[in-house]
């Protein structure tokens, strides 16, 4: 289940803050929720730490779409691409 889910990620961070793929987890458990704005803000950490995780633009994208961004999500989609994402 997503909150427990959730608690286990929160204590990896906790145990390890510059771990890019914990936050890139816990953005997709936020995302499973339906909680965009923590969502972003989780990809946005991870992007911070790992500029390179392209992953993190795909799914930050969305979840602007969610919130009506279109010129954000269509910005992280371009940045996707240009770093070799594929379209899906």
């Amino acid at each position: 289940d997503f909150p427990s889910a959730k608690r286990d990620i929160d204590k990896a961070i906790e145990l390890d803050p510059n771990d890019p793929y914990s936050y890139n987890t816990r953005g997709n458990v936020y995302m499973n929720l339906r909680q965009w704005k923590l969502a972003i803000a989780d990809y946005t950490k991870a992007l911070e730490i790992h500029p390179k995780l392209i992953m993190c633009y795909q799914s930050r994208a969305i979840a602007y779409e969610e919130l009506g961004d279109d010129a954000k999500a269509s910005s992280d989609r371009r940045k996707f691409m240009e770093m070799g994402g594929t379209a899906q």
